[in-house]
């Protein structure tokens, strides 16, 4: 169920283009970011994220991976928890919905920072 829940959280989660307009190269990183579509899986509680539809540039899908790496274990326990406890999938959504907000918010947060570093690294070379 989780690695069904982390593909719908990255195919909801907005890319921020706020300083596009400062830095052509955000406008280019967050578009492509923006189809990337990845999982996780745990291995031994570790998790690990793997590209499911690729941006064709590992340092872009490294972002997305960086980010629900970060994001997702926070969140872990309190979302298996809520499926544990709901009876139907109507039920664990809505009891779920303000930790999949929270998880979203740092989501994009994570990914934005991402990509302005990227952005940097990039303009450096």
């Amino acid at each position: 169920m989780s690695l069904f829940l982390a593909i719908m959280l990255t195919q909801s989660a907005p890319v921020m283009i706020e300083t596009a307009a400062a830095d052509p190269e955000i406008t280019v990183i967050s578009k492509k970011l923006k189809y990337w579509r990845g999982y996780l899986t745990y291995k031994k509680g570790v998790p690990n994220c793997k590209s499911k539809r690729s941006t064709g540039d590992r340092e872009i899908d490294k972002i997305g991976c960086d980010a629900m790496v970060a994001c997702f274990p926070k969140y872990q326990s309190e979302l298996n928890a809520f499926a544990k406890s709901s009876k139907t999938k109507a039920e664990y959504q809505r009891i779920s919905k303000p930790v999949y907000d929270q998880v979203g918010a740092c989501v994009v947060e994570a990914r934005d920072a991402g990509i302005d570093a990227l952005s940097a690294k990039r303009a450096a070379q």
